[in-house]
């Protein structure tokens, strides 16, 4: 049974950091390749979406409200199809991470650090990250309470200042190319906001479970917002030019030039993807090694950490030979891996637990 040690608020500012420190690196220009100039309405249904598949998630985790998924999942279907499960999950998680760490590396070697091995930057924050595991849920949710107003007040500050060299006549003409390229951006868009289905995870947490509900729903509307606000970086480069760069969002920071003062804003804006994507590999580490002692039965998560490290440094160096390859992959493979995870198997489990409470009342 877990402890109650997350307020809503640290809820919500836990899963807009867990979602958008990594989705605004690479994410904008795959959506300008698929959606191109309507890659404003991919947003807007993947949040309609989302706030749908929120239902599942909520109505799944308050059948079990003191109870992380792999606790529960034995009941739903029995131990060896629930542990099973559950290990299924590790291995989500930690592929999860060596991608995330990947693109860590490639981030810091495309733009600051190109003369710095991969595997030290992964291995750096790796290490970080594991530390922050070991200090549990509560030190990582107030460590993201810090972070999160920094990271929102820059977004806001980046959004401000590049305003006046958008134009919205790039988003002209709507649907020119009629309703798949905006239907394929709405499944990449879809699936990274997806990833708040780790409330299957930190709903037994939250000290106040009548206010999750509101919380999600806060939570993905914010979402919706911020990468509304990302989309905007096809307003001031076009959508064909959007679809070439490598790190549109880097891009827009480095347009801005106010008054020969505030330039370069860039470095500002990597520490705090740095501190997104710490909070976000130490949430998966804690997540794996929090499933793996539910799985074996063992009193603590902690001493699976290091080793999950282990296992996530080589694995993320060597599944990717290069950035090109992460980001085709982010483009072609993550949404149906990550919408595996984040829907299908969750709705699964509630139909499953819905079929089979009737069956033991009538037994």
């Amino acid at each position: 049974m877990a402890k109650k040690r997350i307020s809503v608020s640290q809820t919500i500012f836990l899963l807009i950091i867990f979602v958008i420190s990594t989705t605004d690196i690479f994410i904008p220009a795959i959506i300008a390749r698929q959606a191109g100039r309507d890659g404003w309405i991919s947003v807007i249904i993947a949040t309609i979406i989302t706030i749908f598949s929120s239902f599942i998630w909520l109505s799944l985790a308050s059948k079990f409200p003191n109870e992380t998924l792999p606790e529960y999942l034995p009941k739903i279907f029995g131990q060896p199809i629930g542990k099973f499960l559950g290990i299924l999950y590790t291995f989500f998680f930690i592929y999860n991470n060596a991608l995330i760490s990947r693109e860590f590396g490639a981030l810091m070697s495309v733009a600051f650090l190109p003369l710095t091995p991969i595997v030290v930057l992964i291995a750096a924050i790796s290490i970080v990250s594991i530390y922050a595991a070991f200090e549990d849920i509560e030190v990582i949710a107030r460590t993201n309470e810090t972070l999160f107003p920094i990271g929102i007040l820059l977004l806001l500050i980046v959004t401000l200042f590049t305003s006046r060299y958008m134009k919205f006549d790039n988003f002209l003409p709507v649907l020119e190319n009629g309703i798949k390229p905006p239907s394929l951006g709405t499944l990449t868009v879809y699936s990274c906001m997806g990833e708040c289905s780790i409330i299957l995870y930190l709903y037994p947490f939250i000290n106040n479970k009548d206010k999750a509900k509101r919380g999600m729903m806060i939570t993905i509307t914010l979402l919706g917002v911020s990468f509304l606000l990302g989309a905007l970086v096809i307003a001031i480069f076009g959508a064909e030019f959007t679809a070439d760069l490598m790190i549109p969002t880097l891009e827009m920071v480095q347009v801005i030039d106010l008054a020969n003062f505030i330039q370069r804003l860039d470095a500002i804006i990597m520490s705090i993807w740095v501190g997104g994507i710490f909070i976000k590999l130490a949430l998966y580490f804690y997540l794996a090694a929090l499933t793996l002692k539910y799985v074996l039965n063992v009193k603590s998560y902690k001493a699976f950490l290091i080793p999950l490290a282990g296992i996530t440094i080589p694995l993320s160096v060597l599944s990717f030979e290069n950035v090109t390859e992460v980001v085709i992959f982010l483009e072609k493979i993550l949404p149906f891996f990550f919408l595996t995870q984040e829907v299908l198997l969750p709705l699964i489990f509630l139909i499953v637990s819905v079929i089979k409470k009737p069956y033991k009342q009538r037994r």
